[in-house]
């Protein structure tokens, strides 16, 4: 997982991967960090509440939403009948200047595990990553980039990505 954000990491940056429950405020503000997963890493959860594309759940349902659309678009979870089989998953690709820690964080984060896995595989594989880039100005490496991934979920694992939508802002 650690190699695949190499494509997002700002040329001459460094990023440390670390687990949520090693690292404290004190800790994110010393340098760039890439944080995996959503509903289990509060860190991404902190983050990410303020970004345009964002986890939110409720006793009954966790979804991403689209916090810049007039009518609040969002994606959840979708279960094949009966019920019992995950069809679909999403995920949040991130690379922002985080103004409450001061530091670069990427975030590569699915509402489930196999989100988590599909949004790995966009910025691990050129051709995924070339799919979201082209959703992007010419100069997203100058600016905070956000993506919305979907998968098919077939058998417990993550199906071929595809990229939903993408913002970017200064």
């Amino acid at each position: 997982m650690a190699r695949s954000i190499v494509p997002l990491v700002p040329k001459g940056g460094d990023f440390r991967v670390v687990s949520d429950s090693e690292i404290g405020y004190t800790q994110l503000r010393e340098g760039p960090v890439v944080l995996i997963g959503a509903f289990d890493n509060v860190w991404t959860m902190r983050i990410t509440q303020d970004l345009p594309f964002g986890f939110e759940y409720d006793s009954q349902v966790r979804r991403l939403v689209d916090r810049k659309s007039p009518e609040k678009r969002f994606w959840t979870l979708q279960w094949q009948v009966p019920y019992t089989k995950l069809a679909k998953d999403y995920a949040i690709i991130a690379r922002i200047h985080d103004r409450v820690t001061g530091q670069p964080v990427i975030i590569i984060a699915g509402i489930l595990g196999e989100g988590t896995e599909a949004a790995s595989e966009v910025v691990f594989k050129p051709a995924y990553l070339d799919e979201m880039l082209k959703k992007a100005p010419k100069n997203w490496d100058q600016l905070n980039l956000e993506a919305v991934i979907e998968t098919n979920v077939i058998e417990g694992h993550a199906g071929p990505p595809t990229v939903l939508a993408v913002e970017t802002w200064r």
